[in-house]
């Protein structure tokens, strides 16, 4: 273990300490594999059977694995095709409620409005008979006056013409 001095850094002293000398490590080669002796004719048939197996197993894992994807997504695009109906559903049910809300709230603003008009409608009729009774009133009215005033002028004229008379008669007595 060996050292070399204090070095000075901004926080302090700094030490480096080395533990051990550096070596030179190097990869030692693996040993190749032993060579295989010429196989006889009836193992390389066993071999490549046996490849075919594998080869054939491997193919049929994959054809599962492929056909299991297939009805995953398959029950996936059910799921999300129900789902999508069942929305469809709910909002086609929510539209109606409110088209019929919408519907009843307008019939009964009419209904009011109409019962407002009739009440208004009567009112009016009820005021134009008032009125036309009352310029019905005003023509008798006036009709009624001039017959007065006629009659209060005829009335004036004779009792004119009756003192007229009355005065000649003392005059010719």
């Amino acid at each position: 273990m060996s050292g070399e001095g204090p070095k000075e850094s901004t926080g302090g002293l700094a030490y480096e300490v080395i533990l051990k000398p550096a070596t030179k490590e190097s990869n030692p080669r693996l040993p190749s594999p032993p060579k295989e002796k010429l196989t006889s004719h009836e193992e390389l048939v066993k071999k490549l059977q046996q490849a075919e197996e594998r080869r054939q197993s491997l193919e049929l894992q994959k054809k599962e694995q492929i056909e299991k994807d297939r009805i995953k997504a398959q029950e996936a695009r059910k799921k999300v095709l129900e789902e999508e109906e069942r929305f469809a559903k709910e909002t086609d049910a929510k539209l109606q409620q409110d088209l019929e809300e919408k519907e009843a709230k307008r019939k009964a603003r009419l209904e009011t409005l109409k019962n407002r008009l009739s009440d208004h409608l009567k009112k009016v009729s009820d005021l134009s008979k008032a009125a036309s009774q009352e310029v019905v009133d005003i023509d008798l009215l006036k009709t009624i006056d001039k017959k007065l005033k006629s009659a209060e002028q005829k009335r004036t004229a004779e009792l004119n013409k009756n003192l007229e008379k009355l005065k000649n008669h003392v005059s010719s007595l």
